[in-house]
């Protein structure tokens, strides 16, 4: 598994022109990050439970972080810091 700077790598180079993150993407692990649970994340997004977690699992092979391990959401959460510290977001 990547660290977080191997993860910030990774949402750096992805998905979106001139190697910015997706603003899709962003939004669906920013506020996983911040709420820290994917009920809570539905809820802040709007769309169905099943869509977010989903989204996330797409997300995280991307990363190459499984969200559902033990340290998942913790890398994903530095990685998710460490981009919108060097101007990602």
């Amino acid at each position: 598994m990547p660290g977080p700077s191997g993860i910030l790598a990774t949402i750096s180079a992805s998905g979106a022109p001139n190697g910015s993150v997706g603003s899709d993407s962003a939004r669906h692990i920013g506020a996983y990050c911040a709420v820290g649970s994917l009920r809570r994340a539905a809820e802040l997004l709007h769309p169905h439970q099943s869509s977010v977690a989903r989204r996330l699992e797409q997300i995280g092979r991307k990363l190459g972080v499984a969200l559902s391990e033990q340290d998942g959401p913790v890398r994903a959460r530095l990685g998710f810091i460490l981009w919108r510290l060097s101007d990602g977001g």
